[in-house]
């Protein structure tokens, strides 16, 4: 009646790993079948050893434990229970023994087929808050108090008082009494109530997690209190572990080895998930391609319509643009004539257009110099790509002379000025029997 144990009640716990000859492994579900046993701090022999400096290793911690036992007990190790409880940073170890024989008698077995077997003191010592406190344990017949310094996972004080009967007024009644010990007073401050009824059970990835019943006075009902062991410490549980130290070895490999197939399984399914969950994205982004290309399809005859009105209007800006050309290019050869004194007796007879830039003009000028210096003039303005005098001849009256010229792209006339009196002053400037001027 002394024993917590407390079945396996997930939904979908880890599995243990139990060799089958030399590579296989045969799989069992962490159920009732392998409960955590607590044994009753009652049972315990409990002592703090100090560890020697540089007792750092696992392995050196276990045999400096293992020889003060030895020194301590008038029992033999192999007719003991026991482990200890040691942190990393702690300058101290505690040990906890307890006689098989006795165990035996009290039917507490000690069983391997048991997921740990540690003292129940372990329950109250999860109850970190990281401050200096005072925890008050009750089993049956025994108050445990527990004294915690600052930021520390083990107690640095253990008193374990029987009580006169088994009952909750006399363990608050106890309790009155070790709060009044001077020696215990440096330890912090008490937690409120007393804890009662620790029992633990194993969490779905391996864990440990303890319950225990809180009793905020004696007139009040309890209320569970549930906490799980520190992931980082579960390697402490092990060296508290009460049974053989050579099956806990083994057992320790075993659940190892079980743990990191676990966690295996646990990858690989997560990848499979975020195959599938990539392959159905893919699925969506072709299904959505699709779906626009189809749109795209549907839309390339009105693309298409859009694309011939631009050519459309292109042309009609082009045809438009072209008529009004050969009076803009009229109206910059009369304003380069007007420009210089020596050629403004010159006129024009004719002009054609070429394509769009190009233009041939015929004209009659005072003299031959008039006529080069009017080339001249042309060539300077920046408005031509090629000018070229193809013909000049002098006579009596004058020079007549025809003029090949490519213009640059003119720019369009400016909003209320227009090029077409320039060009009609080009064209009354010619002679009645010229050819007017032909587009």
């Amino acid at each position: 009646e002394h024993i917590r144990k407390t079945p396996f009640n997930f939904p979908n716990p880890p599995f243990s790993a139990v060799p089958v000859g030399r590579s296989l492994f045969k799989f069992k579900k962490l159920d009732g079948s392998c409960p955590v046993t607590l044994v009753p701090t009652g049972y315990c022999f409990l002592h703090r050893e100090s560890k020697p400096e540089g007792t750092v290793r696992a392995a050196d911690v276990r045999a400096f434990a293992e020889l003060s036992l030895e020194g301590l007990s008038p029992f033999p190790p192999e007719q003991l229970a026991w482990g200890w409880l040691d942190a990393p940073k702690q300058s101290s170890l505690w040990i906890v023994a307890a006689c098989k024989d006795r165990l035996a008698r009290e039917a507490v077995a000690l069983e391997n087929r048991a997921y740990y077997v540690l003292p129940a003191l372990i329950g109250a010592c999860a109850l970190q808050t990281g401050k200096a406190r005072r925890i008050f344990l009750w089993e049956e017949n025994t108050l445990t108090c527990l004294g915690f310094s600052e930021n520390t996972l083990w107690p640095s004080q253990i008193v374990v008082e029987p009580l006169p009967a088994p009952t909750l007024q006399a363990a608050f009644a106890k309790r009155a009494q070790l709060l009044e010990d001077k020696r215990l007073n440096s330890m912090g401050e008490a937690l409120e109530g007393l804890y009662a009824e620790p029992s633990a059970h194993a969490t779905p990835s391996g864990g440990l997690a303890f319950e225990l019943k809180h009793f905020k006075d004696e007139q009040a009902d309890p209320c569970a209190t549930r906490i799980r062991w520190p992931r980082a410490h579960e390697k402490l549980l092990w060296q508290a572990d009460l049974r053989d130290r050579a099956f806990l070895d083994a057992e320790g490999k075993k659940r190892a080895r079980a743990l990191l197939i676990w966690h295996g399984c646990v990858a690989a399914l997560a990848a499979a998930v975020l195959l599938l969950l990539w392959q159905s994205s893919l699925q969506i982004a072709d299904k959505r391609l699709d779906a626009s290309f189809a749109k795209i399809e549907t839309q390339k005859p009105l693309v298409e319509a859009v694309r011939q009105n631009q050519d459309l209007l292109m042309k009609i800006e082009q045809a438009s643009s072209s008529e009004l050309q050969p009076f803009l290019m009229l109206g910059k050869l009369n304003q380069i004539r007007l420009a210089d004194e020596s050629t403004k007796a010159l006129y024009l007879l004719n002009a054609q257009t070429e394509g769009l830039m190009g233009l041939t003009v015929q004209g009659k000028g005072p003299s031959i110099p008039a006529v080069n210096t009017f080339v001249e003039a042309l060539k300077k303005s920046g408005l031509f790509t090629a000018v070229d005098l193809t013909n000049v001849q002098g006579r009596a009256s004058g020079a007549d002379f025809t003029l090949k010229l490519t213009f640059k792209p003119l720019p369009p006339p400016k909003a209320g000025e227009s090029q077409l009196p320039q060009a009609a002053t080009a064209v009354q400037n010619a002679q009645p029997a010229a050819t007017p001027p032909r587009a």
